[in-house]
């Protein structure tokens, strides 16, 4: 029977909406145990040319990674700029959804040779371990070489809400997720085409490859069950700020007034570090050299600088407290996307994003994009240094950059802006590669968004609290 229809081209299709439907952004994510079923049975199936096999499993690659990027494509505001001008610059040059595309085609063009290999390699004694190794791989060079750098559409981010499973993060980050999930796929359509049942297949299958796998996941299974802890911690009292304020509605004296009632509530549970969400206050653009504000810039309003008065005043007031504040920064002629960690009144250092949005934050290759403003990545290594815990940032996209140094951080900060997407699918998705993050560092990390989910989560990667529009107070123990 499953040869009679493993040559149609439905059965790649037929992955693709598996696939797309197992994005966690989309939220059925147990699909992705069955979900490349189909699509092995296509390639494996010999009755299918070379060209036919490329063509459809190319199609059905394209479609799955178009929905993994779709979120993307509803753009409604900026960091830096209000939702008009936004608009005005993707209306007239189309530059934001062409990059979004492309991310989509590049990501598709590179798994062909994951396609000739599975197809060459399944009659191969050790086919079943080698094809889901090349798979990863390839999701390697989409999320370090590609052309947004984001691991947006790996698999292993279906994983980060199934007990037990997703401690394999741990050892092997989300892409040790992935590698579980193609395995169990390729396993299953192995024996969905072999005639003689799973006796058989065992039979004919070499005794190394079935104990080098059952070794391989005996190993990591044992691990993660034995998972420990450092038993030295130390208590930090931690606030997230939430906000369902727009980018426009940002721009305001109103919408500094929202902020600060919430780090007034914030306050008075005293902590020692409140996160603010990305670009918080857009109007406030700091020089790093002396903490001051930029004179020109492209927002400005009269009431700024009695407003960054106010919140510095607020700050000397309780001066054992880190404000944690997205905005940009200005350093040696060069613009960044920050992080202000602000204590005592004044600025105390800063984190600056490190992998910047090309099309919106910069223009790859030096194109000439116009861009309301050129930003500039930071260095490789950026650490804080709060009441003794060492904190790093990941300022919005950064949470899925799966090759980024974090340089033995304990604690992170996440602040994100999804107010610049329409819906809530970009946030769900940033949500997901949050908990794989904290997964697989074992660290707890704050995230602050506006116009998405904040929340508090921890080494395990389970949400300890979260709120869409209001402040999060919490005491973590974070191991040292």
């Amino acid at each position: 029977m499953i040869r009679a229809y493993s040559s149609s081209f439905l059965m790649p299709l037929l992955s693709a909406l598996l696939l797309s439907l197992s994005l966690p952004w989309v939220g059925f994510s147990y699909l992705v145990w069955v979900a490349l079923i189909p699509l092995f049975l296509f390639i494996f199936d010999e009755r299918t040319t070379k060209m036919t096999l490329i063509a459809y499993s190319c199609a059905a690659l394209f479609i799955y990674n178009l929905a993994a990027v779709f979120p993307l494509f509803f753009v409604s505001g900026a960091w830096w700029a209000g939702t008009h001008e936004l608009n005005r610059l993707l209306h007239e040059n189309m530059q934001y959804s062409i990059g979004v595309i492309t991310t989509a085609l590049w990501r598709t063009i590179i798994f062909i040779p994951f396609i000739l290999f599975a197809r060459r390699s399944h009659k191969s004694q050790y086919g079943l371990l080698l094809t889901p190794l090349v798979w990863v791989v390839l999701e390697l060079v989409c999320a370090n070489y590609g052309l947004w750098g984001y691991s947006i559409g790996v698999l292993g981010y279906s994983g980060g809400a199934m007990p037990a499973i997703k401690y394999l993060a741990i050892l092997g980050g989300v892409y040790a997720l992935s590698l579980l999930f193609v395995s169990v796929n390729i396993v299953i359509a192995e024996l969905l085409r072999h005639d003689g049942g799973i006796r058989a297949f065992i039979r004919s299958t070499p005794a190394s490859t079935l104990l080098i796998v059952a070794a391989v996941f005996a190993v990591l299974s044992g691990y993660c069950l034995w998972h420990t802890k450092s038993s030295e911690t130390q208590t930090l009292k931690v606030a997230v700020i939430g906000t369902t304020l727009s980018t426009d509605e940002s721009i305001s004296e109103a919408g500094y007034r929202s902020y600060r009632t919430k780090l007034e509530r914030a306050l008075e549970t005293d902590p020692e570090l409140v996160l603010f969400p990305e670009n918080a206050f857009p109007y406030f653009e700091i020089n790093e050299s002396d903490g001051t504000l930029v004179g020109n810039t492209l927002i400005n309003f009269p009431e700024r600088d009695a407003l960054y008065a106010d919140l510095l005043s607020l700050s000397r007031a309780h001066s054992t407290t880190t404000l944690a504040v997205g905005l940009h920064t200005r350093r040696n002629k060069k613009h960044y996307n920050s992080i202000a960690y602000i204590k005592n009144g004044m600025p105390v250092g800063y984190y600056e994003k490190r992998v910047l949005v090309p099309f919106t934050e910069y223009a790859p290759a030096g194109l000439p994009i116009p861009l309301a403003v050129r930003l500039s990545p930071g260095d490789s290594r950026q650490q804080q240094d709060i009441s003794g815990i060492t904190v790093s940032g990941l300022i919005c996209s950064e949470i899925a950059v799966t090759n980024i140094n974090l340089n033995g951080a304990r604690l992170l900060l996440a602040p994100s802006n999804d107010s610049i997407f329409t819906g809530a699918a970009a946030a769900r998705m940033h949500d997901a590669a949050a908990r794989i993050k904290a997964l697989e560092y074992h660290v707890y990390l704050l995230r602050a968004d506006k116009g998405g989910l904040s929340s508090i989560i921890d080494p395990e990667g389970n949400t300890l609290a979260s709120t869409a529009d209001g402040v999060i107070t919490m005491d973590l123990n974070i191991h040292r």
